[in-house]
């Protein structure tokens, strides 16, 4: 039962109310500094991307079943005279393709180009210099889907933007498709699209048969893809934390838990959206989508649905190892409890020795015996090699040992058995 005298003694006493309401107020702010603290760590490393301008650099690919270009442009005029020429010659034909990849910080007169190229929403240009969630946006002249690149802790060009926290790093990508054009954006340039630069190049599977909506799958396939690799290094760490925890627990195994479980929310958080982000273009809601192209994006549906199977499998996996330790580390405590009280327990016999013929009383006629201090001494040390005889006869002491040394009995036992059977 709840005891309301404290509640009495803040209604008598205005100033503990208000000492009281205060004490409250400091609380929820320092739970929400703390909260506000956590997040600004989690995106600490893209927060600062943003801030720090990156020197932006084009990339063009233009392509179709029978031919590539690729090259590098530097301006927006440049860029604006060869979109323009191709838009003229190819509008609708969806067997020409171009794909252009921008890394780096696009800056406004770049948007605004770009705006009047493509004509792209201003609402949907404004989704590339600001970190969004996954999700899927379609406008009347083309559609915008943001997904995230995971980059694994491990790497070296991580371990700097990461900071002191070693959490994962990640990396948005904004991929804007419309008729026969694809748009990329990238705060900085990385290795995961090469794959498909490459599929282009020399013309590997139904891409360069296939539309700019089809160049959007691949690109989110193989980011996708990237994931994987990124769980298996956490799948490592898990199995490696398991055995460490079960030769010995420390304290720095529970920081690693914590650490991977944080790793493995703030991953399913980037997952999960791509289900419904997909579901929205495998449901027709996009015309820029074909039909012969919706296959394929339900195929990434379901990639999406095995990782977030694969990641709350590593985050129940984390939970139990959570547990193991707790209990290797109370296995462990138990221990060294026993330990001292066997050490207590053989004490408790010599201690009473030492105080029976410690007492000064003048009718103890063992004091004044010749050679009794060297008998007292030597029923002392056979109390203590009995008493630790009888612990390790019961197991209480070097149990490993005692284990192994009764399996070898049991094992000589058999074999005596069987020779006997045998004559």
């Amino acid at each position: 039962m709840v005891s309301r005298e404290p509640l009495l003694l803040a209604q008598n006493n205005p100033l503990g109310l208000e000492e009281r309401k205060k004490s409250t107020r400091h609380i929820a702010r320092d739970r929400g500094a703390a909260q506000r603290t956590r997040l600004e760590r989690t995106f600490s490393s893209y927060i600062h991307r943003q801030n720090a301008p990156v020197p932006l650099s084009i990339h063009v690919f233009k392509y179709s079943e029978a031919s590539v270009q690729e090259f590098d442009v530097s301006t927006a005029g440049e860029l604006r005279a060869h979109v323009a020429q191709f838009l003229d010659q190819h509008r609708n034909e969806g067997s020409q393709v171009i794909w252009v990849d921008f890394r780096g910080t696009v800056q406004e007169k770049m948007l605004t180009e770009l705006s009047e190229i493509f004509t792209i929403h201003p609402v949907a240009l404004s989704a590339i210099s600001v970190n969004q969630r996954v999700k899927t946006h379609v406008f009347q002249n083309h559609q915008l889907y943001i997904t995230r690149a995971l980059i694994p802790p491990s790497e070296e060009e991580a371990d700097v933007d990461q900071g002191e926290d070693g959490s994962i790093d990640f990396e948005q990508v904004a991929i804007f498709t419309g008729k026969n054009y694809l748009l990329t954006f990238q705060q900085r340039f990385t290795e995961f699209l090469e794959p498909v630069r490459q599929r282009i190049r020399f013309g590997f599977g139904p891409l360069r048969k296939m539309g700019p909506d089809y160049l959007a799958y691949s690109i989110i396939d193989t980011l996708m893809d990237g994931y994987y690799g990124v769980m298996e290094e956490y799948s490592d760490r898990l199995s490696m934390l398991e055995m460490d925890i079960l030769h010995r627990p420390h304290r720095k195994q529970l920081v690693s838990i914590n650490e991977i479980k944080r790793d493995l929310r703030f991953i399913s958080q980037i997952v999960w959206p791509q289900r419904h982000a997909l579901k929205v273009l495998i449901r027709g809601d996009s015309e820029f989508v074909t039909e012969r192209c919706r296959p394929f994006y339900r195929d990434a549906f379901e990639t999406s649905v095995e990782l977030s199977g694969i990641l709350d499998g590593y985050r129940d996996f984390s939970s139990t190892l959570m547990h193991a330790y707790l209990s290797a580390l109370s296995q462990k405590t138990n221990d060294i409890m026993k330990l001292l009280t066997l050490v207590s327990a053989i004490f408790v016999p010599l201690t009473f020795i030492a105080g029976v013929y410690g007492m000064n009383f003048d009718n103890m006629p063992e004091l004044h015996f010749q050679d009794g201090y060297f008998v007292c001494v030597t029923a002392m040390l056979l109390t203590a090699a009995g008493m630790l005889f009888y612990f390790f006869y019961r197991g209480w002491l070097w149990e490993d040992f005692v284990h192994e040394c009764r399996k070898k009995w049991m094992k000589l036992e058999d074999r005596t058995k069987r020779q006997r059977f045998m004559t």
